[in-house]
């Protein structure tokens, strides 16, 4: 069992909240946008569809963290008042602004104590300044991401940046009165990479593993990037090429399934509810078309056939998978007529008026309960989900239209939470 961070600090919001997963939507299309000016997109002016918005990027000055900042390049008439007013506007609008540390060019090591604690002040002035809510990260590069821990045992700059998160949340938490939203985007090789025993050995594959590992339960979405990364192993021991609805399918249930990574340790698997598949929005290394994008999440959720040689090893898909996300907003819209966005509305509009609850109809009964619950009032198709009071996901069931009566024999007395799209009620065991 994992240790959860900050946890008893957390329940009671967990429990009566309108979202299990802190303030994240049920839903989610997430997108990169960029702070320079070759497809410069004022923030207020970004596609609505993009719910979860990742400020790229908070970088560091010849990889020193003592100079991380988030600037706005020149030549743009955009500057620091005008982006936290968007910021503030765009979180009015219900969506999650947060903030990047790292990218291609930005990325870290905090090799030393001194360099966790400048990481430290460092995000907290760019938290407050800015006015977001949480961080994403996103450290590529082997000279940054590199070390020498194994999963349970980290490396010393892999433990530093553990801890660093961990203050991190517990202040974010103490400041704001609620969880710090905590996302990451590790390449693909410093992930599902620890698949193979080549590249643990020779390219760090895996190094990202024992960070994650360490932050499991803090860790809100995980969107490895699935471009930029060549060929990589499925859990069917067979190598599956980037740019195809096979790599897509292979690399998610990998990530939702765990794995064992040679040298390394064994990866658990992420809830699908956290998981997020991430791609370019429509052209560069691992792009797809959106017909092949539209295969590939609609196997994986459950509703489509096999899209490529690859069989999923669960029957019937993962069909809470959370969300797409695309580097990069900016390109998408100047460039791909915003055709990313539009395919993960498309994709999703499957799920529009099948987990629809009514509100006002919904019910729980008897509550305290022992053996079985009635639902009452429910749209065809609607998803039931259990959740303990550690998060955990104990039930999932899909029920009727109409009243339903669910077994809960399985579940021990206690405090747990039902949600129904998005909608959660306490329910008693006893």
């Amino acid at each position: 069992m994992k240790k959860r961070n900050l946890l008893g600090t957390l329940l009671l919001a967990l429990i009566f909240s309108t979202n299990i997963f802190a303030a994240l939507p049920q839903r989610i299309l997430v997108g990169y946008w960029e702070n320079w000016n070759g497809n410069f997109v004022k923030l207020r002016d970004i596609d609505s569809r993009y719910n979860v918005v990742c400020l790229a990027f908070a970088e560091t000055n010849g990889g020193s963290v003592n100079g991380i900042g988030f600037n706005m390049y020149s030549g743009i008439n955009y500057y620091d008042t005008d982006l936290i007013s968007d910021i503030a506007l765009l979180r009015s609008q219900g969506k999650t602004v947060l903030m990047s540390f790292g990218g291609a060019n930005g990325s870290f090591k905090l090799a030393t104590d001194n360099d966790k604690t400048s990481f430290v002040t460092k995000v907290k002035y760019l938290v407050d300044h800015y006015g977001v809510d949480g961080i994403d990260i996103d450290l590529e590069q082997a000279t940054y991401v590199g070390s020498t821990g194994t999963i349970g045992t980290p490396g010393t700059s892999q433990m530093n940046l553990i801890l660093a998160m961990q203050e991190l949340l517990g202040w974010y938490q103490t400041t704001y009165g609620k969880k710090m939203i905590l996302t990451m985007a590790p390449e693909t090789t410093y992930y599902t990479g620890g698949m193979s025993s080549w590249a643990v050995t020779n390219v760090n594959g895996g190094d990202y593993l024992p960070i994650v590992d360490a932050l499991y339960d803090d860790i809100d979405l995980m969107m490895v990037q699935l471009y930029n990364s060549g060929s990589m192993l499925g859990l069917d021991g067979s190598s599956y090429n980037q740019g195809t609805a096979d790599f897509i399918v292979s690399q998610t249930e990998a990530v939702i399934k765990g794995f064992n990574a040679p040298g390394l340790g064994t990866m658990a698997g992420f809830p699908a509810n956290k998981v997020i598949v991430a791609l370019p929005s429509c052209s560069g290394n691992g792009s797809v078309s959106t017909g092949v994008a539209k295969q590939a999440m609609e196997y994986l959720m459950g509703y489509g056939a096999k899209p490529g040689s690859y069989i999923l090893q669960k029957a019937g898909g993962y069909p809470t998978l959370r969300g797409m996300m695309t580097w990069d907003i900016n390109a998408d819209m100047n460039y791909c007529s915003s055709s990313y966005a539009q395919n993960f509305k498309t994709i999703y509009d499957h799920f529009v008026g099948i987990e629809e609850v009514s509100e006002s109809n919904f019910s729980v009964y008897p509550n305290p309960a022992q053996h079985t619950i009635t639902i009452d009032g429910l749209n065809k198709g609607a998803r039931m989900q259990i959740y303990n009071m550690v998060g955990d996901l104990i039930v999932e069931h899909l029920l009727i239209e109409g009243v339903n009566t669910v077994g809960i024999e399985q579940l021990a007395a206690g405090i747990y939470s039902i949600n129904i799209a998005g909608k959660v009620q306490k329910l008693v065991v006893d």
